[in-house]
Order: C-alpha cells, then structure tokens, then sequence
C-alpha cells in the first residue's frame, strides 16, 4: 500500500513554510506556559527524592554525593517528561490539527468515499503525515534542542543544590569570570586564589568543551576542575583537558573502570570527600 500514488485529494496544498513558523512560535508559547523553569524542575526533582536539608545531614551529603548526585539527575529528567508529554502530545498535537483542519477535513471525506476501510485508513494518514511533516519536524527539533538547552543548566543546578546542602559556600559567574562555582568567594579569590577551587559543569563534553576549557585555563587558578556527566570519555579528549592544567571530575563508576590510576581525572566522592575539604580549611 505504501509504494501506491496517494489520491489527489490526499496531497497537501500549497507552501506550507508559514504555517511552520506559526506553529514553532505557538511551541514557544506553550513551552513557556506549562513547561516550568530548570530551577523548578531541579527543585522539584530534590523534593520528591527527600535531599532536603531537613531530612540530609552535611556529613550524609559528602559521604554519598556521586549516588545522590546521580539520582538527582536521573529524577530530574523523569519531572521534566511528566511536564513535557501532555505540553507536546496534547497542546502541541492540538495545534498541529487546527492549523491543518482543512487537510483533516478532506481525509475524513476521502475515507467516507473508500471502498476498503484499512486502504483508505492507511492513505489518510500518509496524507496527513505528509502534510504535517513540517509541523511535525518543527516539533521534535524544538524538543531535542530544549533538552540540550535545558540540560546543561539542570547540571548546574544539581551540583550547586548537593554544594549548598555540603555547606560548601560558592558563587555563581560574574561579569568578569564565566565560571559555573567559584569555591569559596571571588573575594578570596582575589587574596589567594591557590587557596580556591574553581568548578565548570559540563553535562557532556560533545559541545564547547574546548571553548569551556580554554576559559577556565585563562584564569590561571591551580585548582580547576571539570564535572560531566559523561559515560565515556577518550583519552584523547581528557588529555586535551588535562593540557590545560584541568581537572576532570567524573562518576565514580567511570573514574574506577577507565582512569583509576590517573591522577588528572577524578570521581564525585572524591571531590566532595578529599579535595573540597582539603581547602576547606584556608576558608572563612
């Protein structure tokens, strides 16, 4: 049935580049008002799994950061989702028919007319598929590129969130370093910077991670590190990286089966159980 010509009155009229744009700003507008912000999201992820400092001490936070880190991340995904389904397959599908009702109109006509009820099915939908492609193209890019927007601030948010329940004192960028957590302060930083950390998150290292790690390099700070959240990473990649006199902070699963007599490389627990306290003691 699929190698047949479709009926006339099954093909899609006339451009359809116009109502694609419409359609991408009516994405927009829906995402902005049913999909919440990464914050509330990450928030929302550390409510459900109970990492709240009322029910974590400081020292259970240390001691199972890369888990609680990797449940954080994982929940934090699974909220998302529950938010994103009913916004694209309800909203976003519902405009999808509106825009098209006339294309929907003559499918539901074509169907009445047809002799074989699965034949005439089949081309009805061939049909409408083909007249929503570009609606449809529209959709699931601006979903993949909401996720990639979307989860490198997530990251962020996850690390900052287990930071802030470790006590750990750190500030965001600023209008002079682009960095994700300057531990403890830019002040001290100023003093004694060897006597600070400097922290980027990078969820995955396939985009910018040379931008991102050429800037951290510029600050000329001893201690810099870079968390992912990558599974697999070359060698050559963490070569590149550890050039530039950076670190690179990886699950502990990771950092055990592939770097586990490689000093540049480290994992979650120990950042959090060796290295944070180590210069913890220079802090105010």
């Amino acid at each position: 049935m699929v190698d047949q010509p479709l009926p006339a009155a099954f093909l899609p009229q006339g451009p359809r580049s116009s109502s694609a744009s419409s359609f991408a700003r009516h994405l927009q507008r829906i995402r902005r008002q049913r999909v919440p912000t990464s914050k509330r999201i990450v928030d929302q992820a550390f409510e459900e799994l109970g990492f709240t400092g009322g029910r974590l001490s400081v020292e259970e936070v240390r001691a199972g950061f890369n888990s609680l880190l990797r449940q954080v991340w994982q929940r934090t995904l699974e909220v998302l989702e529950r938010y994103e389904e009913p916004t694209y397959a309800d909203a976003a599908v519902a405009e999808v028919i509106r825009l098209h009702a006339e294309d929907l109109r003559k499918a539901r006509e074509a169907m009445r007319a047809g002799g074989d009820d699965v034949i005439a099915l089949e081309a009805a939908l061939q049909s409408l598929f083909r007249a929503w492609y570009p609606e449809l193209r529209t959709l699931f890019l601006s979903i993949s590129q909401s996720r990639k927007s979307r989860g490198g601030k997530d990251w962020e948010l996850q690390i900052g969130r287990l930071l802030r329940l470790m006590d750990v004192p750190y500030q965001p960028p600023d209008a002079t370093y682009r960095v994700d957590f300057m531990i403890p302060s830019y002040e001290h930083y100023q003093r004694n910077r060897n006597q600070c950390i400097v922290v980027s998150a990078k969820r995955t290292l396939r985009e910018r991670w040379q931008e991102v790690v050429d800037e951290l390099h510029k600050m000329n700070c001893p201690n810099v590190y870079l968390a992912t959240a990558e599974e697999r990473i070359s060698e050559d990649k963490k070569n590149d990286i550890w050039r530039r006199n950076i670190y690179l902070v990886v699950w502990d699963e990771v950092k055990a089966r592939d770097f586990a007599a490689d000093d540049s490389v480290v994992s979650y627990t120990q950042l959090a159980n060796q290295i944070i306290p180590h210069f913890a003691r220079y802090w105010p």
